[in-house]
């Protein structure tokens, strides 16, 4: 009898993980949804430099804007333009 409680808890304990990395997945894709047909308006009407505009995009606090707080400082240590950039 203490097996099949155990195996159900066990069953139940590893769905809740399971449901929680699959809610914040969607979420995450939810901003990144948000997110990119902004980054393509500014990038279209040409007034901003790449990491302005990602730095403009990333208003939030989600896993989609710090990584483009990230790109945008990591373009400005060493912007494409550089020599050796491409390499």
């Amino acid at each position: 009898l203490l097996f099949p409680i155990c195996a159900a808890l066990l069953s139940t304990l590893a769905g809740l993980h399971l449901s929680t990395h699959l809610r914040q997945e969607a979420q995450r894709l939810a901003r990144w949804g948000e997110v990119l047909p902004h980054l393509h308006l500014l990038m279209a009407s040409c007034a901003y430099s790449l990491p302005e505009a990602f730095r403009l995009c990333a208003d939030g606090n989600h896993p989609p804007d710090t990584l483009l707080r990230q790109l945008a400082d990591a373009l400005e240590r060493a912007p494409l333009s550089s020599p050796g950039a491409l390499t």
